[in-house]
C-alpha cells in the first residue's frame, strides 16, 4: 500500500492537490526566503519562484541555513548567486508532482510587474524600503495577496494582504506611512549601512522563526482562507504578540492606484520606443511620464564624484558607488564632486530619450507608463510574461551539499 506523503498536512487541514497546482513568488533569498521556501515546497507548493541579485557574503553564514559551508574555505572567487543556490537546494526538497522551482539572479523591479501578476501570492522578505514598497504597490495594482516581514535582533513583524474585496477599501503596506527611504537593496551594502545606523540585523532564530509564520500565512492565502489584513508583531524572546487591523489610509500617496483603471491601455512590447508608441496614437503626444525616475548621473557615495548612471533609481540605489568603489557606475570625464542626482521623470519627443527602447528605460513587461496627448491621458502597458526571465533550477546541476 502507498503511503501518503502528505498524511500529516492533510490532517492539518491542507490541500495538497490544491497547493500543486498554485505558484509563489518570493522575493529576496536570505536567511529570511530560504526557510520559507523551504516550508513551502515541502508542503507541496507546486511553483516556486525566487528572486535576488545578490551573492552570499562572509556575514550570512551565521544566519542562511542554505549557506554553501563546503565552499567558504575553496571557492576562488565570489560565492554563488543566492536566488540560484538556494532554488537548487529547494528543488531538491520538492515534493509536489512534477513540481518546479524557478529563479532569475536580478532584481525583482528588473521583472517587471508581471513577475508579480504571473502569480498567486507575492512573499516579500527583502530589506530595502523601497523594494517593499514596489512588491506592495505592485501586489495591490495585479491584484495579488501579499506577505511581508521583517526583523531586529528578537523583535519580528509580519503583514498579510489578502486580495479579497475591492481594491479602493483594502489597505496596502504604503498606507502604513513608511516613507520610500533613500536606502540600498544589495544585502551587502544594506548591511554596511545598517551596521552604521545601528540597526540590528536579523539572527537565525528570529529568522526561523518569522518564516514559519509567514510560510503559514502564504499557505493560508492559496487556500483562499486568509480575508482580513493584519499586522502581528511578536518579541521572540518573552513571547509578547501583537495583533493589528489593517485599515486603508485616505492620505496615502499611492493609495490603490489599480493600473488602466480610468484609462484605455495600449499594449506596446518592451523592445518598443517611445516614439513607437506615440506613433500608434491618434492624438498629438506631449510627453510620457515613466513608472520610476531614470538616474541620468549621480554622485558615489563613496567619493562623492559624478558618475554616468542612465538607469532607474532603484537600481541606482541598489548600489550608489562608481566602479573604484565596487559599483557598476563609470565615471564621467570631469569628475564633479557631490552633485545631486540628475533624474527624469518625464520625456518629451526632442528628448533623445524618445527613441530608448523600453526595456533599456528598465520598463518591464506587466509595467505601465502614462502617456499625455493634447485630448487626455493614456495608460500603456508593456505586454509578455515575466516566463522567459525565469530559470528552471535542476536538481544536481550544482554541489548544494552543504
Amino acid at each position: 500500500m502507498t503511503q501518503d506523503v502528505y498524511s500529516r498536512q492533510r490532517l492539518a487541514g491542507y490541500d495538497p492537490d490544491r497547493l500543486h497546482e498554485r505558484r509563489v513568488l518570493i522575493a529576496g533569498a536570505g536567511s529570511l526566503a530560504q526557510p520559507v521556501g523551504d516550508t513551502l515546497v515541502l508542503s507541496g507548493v507546486g511553483d516556486t519562484r525566487i528572486v535576488d541579485l545578490d551573492r552570499f557574503e562572509a556575514h550570512n553564514r551565521a544566519k542562511s541555513s542554505l549557506y554553501p559551508h563546503h565552499l567558504r574555505d575553496t571557492a576562488a572567487g565570489p560565492l554563488p548567486y543566492k536566488a540560484e543556490w538556494v532554488a537548487t537546494a529547494l528543488a531538491e526538497r520538492a515534493t509536489a508532482p512534477g513540481g518546479v522551482v524557478r529563479y532569475a539572479n536580478a532584481w525583482v523591479q528588473r521583472l517587471g510587474a508581471a513577475a508579480v501578476r504571473d502569480v498567486d501570492v507575492v512573499v516579500s522578505c527583502v530589506d530595502a524600503i523601497s523594494a517593499r514598497s514596489w512588491l506592495a504597490r505592485t501586489a495591490l495594482e495585479q491584484n495579488r495577496p501579499l506577505v511581508t516581514g521583517g526583523f531586529s535582533a528578537n523583535q519580528l513583524w509580519y503583514a498579510v494582504y489578502p486580495a479579497a474585496g475591492a481594491a479602493h477599501e483594502r489597505p496596502c503596506w504604503n498606507c502604513s506611512g513608511t516613507p520610500e527611504a533613500d536606502d540600498v537593496f544589495s544585502c551587502r551594502h544594506y548591511a554596511e549601512a545598517a551596521a552604521k545606523a545601528g540597526i540590528v540585523p536579523a539572527i537565525q532564530s528570529g529568522a526561523t522563526a518569522l518564516a514559519g509564520f509567514m510560510a503559514e500565512a502564504t499557505i493560508m492565502l492559496l487556500h483562499d482562507r486568509e480575508t482580513a489584513p493584519r499586522f502581528v508583531a511578536l518579541d521572540l524572546r518573552t513571547g509578547e504578540t501583537t495583533v493589528s487591523k489593517l485599515l486603508p489610509d485616505p492620505d496615502c500617496a499611492r493609495r490603490h492606484r489599480i493600473t488602466g483603471a480610468d484609462a484605455v491601455i495600449d499594449t506596446h512590447p518592451a523592445t518598443a520606443t517611445l516614439a513607437d508608441i506615440a506613433a500608434g496614437l491618434d492624438d498629438s503626444v506631449i510627453l510620457a511620464v515613466l513608472p520610476a525616475p531614470l538616474v541620468r548621473s549621480a554622485a558615489c557615495r563613496m567619493c562623492a564624484r559624478t558618475t554616468a548612471v542612465d538607469a532607474p533609481l532603484w537600481e541606482w540605489e541598489a548600489a550608489p558607488r562608481c566602479d573604484h568603489h565596487g559599483g557598476p557606475w563609470r565615471r564621467t570625464i570631469d569628475e564633479v564632486l557631490g552633485v545631486p542626482p540628475v533624474t527624469v521623470s518625464e520625456v518629451r519627443p526632442r528628448d533623445p530619450l524618445w527613441n530608448v527602447p523600453m526595456a533599456e528605460l528598465g520598463i518591464a513587461p506587466g509595467d505601465s507608463l502614462a502617456v499625455r496627448t493634447h485630448a487626455g491621458s493614456r495608460t500603456v502597458q508593456v505586454d509578455g510574461s515575466s516566463d522567459e526571465q525565469w530559470t528552471v533550477a535542476e536538481t544536481g546541476s550544482i554541489d548544494v551539499t552543504c
